[in-house]
């Protein structure tokens, strides 16, 4: 996979996902707004809202994209994403 230099907020933790299809980035964006906390999904140059359907349709999800959330709620988040998960970082 090609390396992305999109520099993240050093308060943020993140993980590689993946998402096939709309069924899963519908399943992914519902599971992410019943939080209240920011959820952003990063690919290319690109930043868009974990929560939003329309946003994350923008991405190239032919490869996993980063997903990164504040430090505090990243392991309660990254939990009930695990299906998703393809490797932390």
């Amino acid at each position: 996979m090609e390396k992305n230099y999109m520099r993240i907020s050093p308060d943020k933790k993140t993980a590689l996902i993946k998402l096939s299809g709309l069924d899963e980035i519908r399943q992914f964006a519902a599971m992410a707004v019943e939080h209240d906390y920011v959820i952003t999904l990063h690919s290319g140059n690109y930043s868009v809202n974990g929560k939003s359907v329309m946003g994350m349709l923008s991405l190239d999800f032919s490869s996993p994209v980063i997903l990164a959330v504040d430090q505090a709620h990243a392991d309660e988040f990254f939990k009930e994403a695990e299906r998703f998960i393809v490797s932390e970082e």
